[in-house]
């Protein structure tokens, strides 16, 4: 643990076949003489086609014969004509059968075109970072557009020990079939100045269809947080706040090629204070241990000589040797230290009876307070949202 100071100084269908049946035969009796006919007579199913009508025979032929013991010149009877055998109908044709339906025209065959990737880079960087980055151990969505049907395979490019590497949906090599949002999780970080190597690849067969932007592994802070330390005694006068720091993969330790230092600049002073723009502050210090450290906001007595008041505003910055970036401000890291001297005039001494002069009045007592709460801040021109928590002296005599 540091002790960095803040502290001020004065310098800085199925086919159906229809059956005939046979037609009705009509036998003349012997010694008739008439016309014979075969009747064929049947009610056709509907729709068979074929109309209701009987089927007539040719007439029977009448044959003249003599017998031999007929007398010649006298006619003999006409002899018994032969019965006749009504034909048979001939049969319905066949109700016409059903072509069968065509065969389904074959699928299209699937083919997906393109693959459009949304920008890798997590949602917890900061745009003046100026490097794509995500962190290790938890996902990072990241959108991809699919232009025709099928299914791709998304992938990482560039994956090695220095580079670090990462799993999609889960996997080293996640099937996407529509377009949506995939989910990237880092599972090693890239090593120090090896950064942007790392890029999503999507393939249809063994085609390379779409690419994503470069992009790194690496965990950052993106919280300073404080919270009241011990009363500052002594030479001094204030208050003591306990700092520490997040990370966005989850885990502090995954800080370890990372470093952060308070900026702080002095505003407003009046009374002893006017003209203190400068103060003893702390430098780089390592992220990756909890807490931070402690941060020292103390007042030498020697400047506490009357009513007085200024302003440190604070906030806090990181380097990262995996992405190689320095002096980015950690995203919600801001806070206002305020020390306020409050004079409180001394009860003004007896007047003697001698009539001798009076005593000169004696000093205000003075005390002083130290407060630290978090706000959104702009220090040397870098802005940060405001920290968390805080911490207060109360009043404190000198």
């Amino acid at each position: 643990m540091f002790a960095p100071k803040e502290r001020l100084d004065a310098s800085a269908g199925k086919r159906r076949t229809d059956g005939v049946p046979t037609a009705r035969r009509h036998r003349l009796p012997v010694g008739s003489r008439v016309h014979a006919t075969s009747l064929a007579d049947r009610m056709l199913p509907p729709g068979s086609g074929a109309a209701h009508s009987p089927i007539v025979s040719s007439p029977l032929a009448l044959v003249d014969q003599v017998p031999p013991s007929a007398s010649v010149g006298v006619p003999a009877p006409p002899p018994m004509p032969s019965a006749t055998r009504a034909p048979r109908a001939a049969a319905a044709p066949p109700p016409p059968t059903a072509s069968p339906p065509p065969a389904p025209a074959p699928a299209p065959a699937q083919a997906v075109t393109a693959a459009v990737f949304g920008t890798v880079n997590s949602t917890t960087t900061p745009a003046t970072m100026g490097v794509r980055r995500i962190p290790p151990r938890v996902d990072t969505s990241v959108g991809l557009t699919l232009t025709g049907s099928g299914s791709v395979t998304v992938s990482v490019e560039g994956a090695s020990a220095a580079n670090g590497n990462v799993t999609v949906n889960g996997t080293a090599a996640a099937a996407v079939a529509a377009s949506g949002a995939i989910r990237v999780r880092g599972t090693a970080q890239t090593a120090a100045g090896a950064a942007g190597h790392l890029r999503l690849c999507a393939r249809f067969g063994s085609a390379i269809i779409g690419r994503s932007n470069y992009f790194t592994v690496c965990a950052i802070p993106t919280r300073v947080t404080v919270s009241q330390g011990a009363l500052i005694t002594g030479a001094e006068r204030g208050v003591e706040a306990i700092t520490s720091n997040n990370s966005d993969s989850g885990v502090v330790a995954d800080l370890d090629q990372v470093q952060m230092s308070e900026s702080v600049q002095y505003v407003g002073g009046t009374g002893a204070f006017a003209g203190i723009t400068s103060g003893d502050n702390s430098h780089y210090l390592p992220a990756n241990i909890a807490p931070h450290g402690t941060d020292h906001h103390g007042t030498p007595l020697a400047l506490i000589t009357g009513a007085a008041a200024i302003d440190s505003q604070q906030l806090f910055v990181f380097m990262d040797a995996r992405s190689g970036v320095v002096d980015i401000p950690v995203t919600n890291s801001g806070f206002n230290i305020h020390r306020q001297v409050t004079a409180t005039p001394a009860p003004a001494p007896a007047t003697g009876s001698g009539g001798g002069s009076a005593a000169p009045p004696p000093a205000p007592a003075l005390s002083i307070r130290t407060t630290k709460t978090a706000v959104a801040q702009t220090v040397n021109g870098i802005s940060a949202l405001a920290g968390s928590g805080g911490a207060d002296s109360g009043a404190q005599a000198v």
